[in-house]
């Protein structure tokens, strides 16, 4: 068992960032922190089912994913977007966490209640990795 991880997903290109950048910088207050890295597949609890996907996945490491922003969602604690991911995650929904206000976390972003479709889908691509501990 790998317990070395604490996470992994799709972590965005520059490009896509600054996609995502550009529409959180459009959406938010200026003061809140953006964010704009990563859709997280699976987070590491510690439960057979997320060492599993972490085992099932890990061929995929380093590989190069598309996928889409579809919504937009903000509270008073996150913004996000909602994206379409072919593959699934074990997350609620998919998502990456556009910004915080000042103290939010980004974990804020899975109590998003309301979301709006986006006229557009916006693609996104980046590397499939694990985020680990030091």
């Amino acid at each position: 068992m790998n317990n070395n991880w604490i996470y992994f997903g799709v972590f965005l290109d520059n490009e896509s960032r600054d996609k995502l950048n550009d529409l959180a910088l459009d959406v938010v207050q200026s003061d809140w922190k953006v964010y704009c890295h990563h859709m997280t597949i699976a987070f590491n609890d510690g439960s057979e089912k997320s060492q599993n996907a972490y085992n099932a996945y890990k061929q995929h490491f380093g590989k190069v994913t598309d996928i889409y922003a579809t919504h937009i969602g903000i509270s008073d604690d996150a913004a996000a977007v909602k994206v379409y991911f072919k593959q699934g995650t074990l997350t609620n929904f998919p998502h990456v966490t556009l910004a915080t206000p000042q103290g939010g976390k980004p974990v804020n972003s899975n109590y998003i209640t309301e979301w709006y479709e986006l006229k557009t889908p916006i693609k996104l691509s980046g590397v499939i990795k694990s985020f680990n501990k030091k």
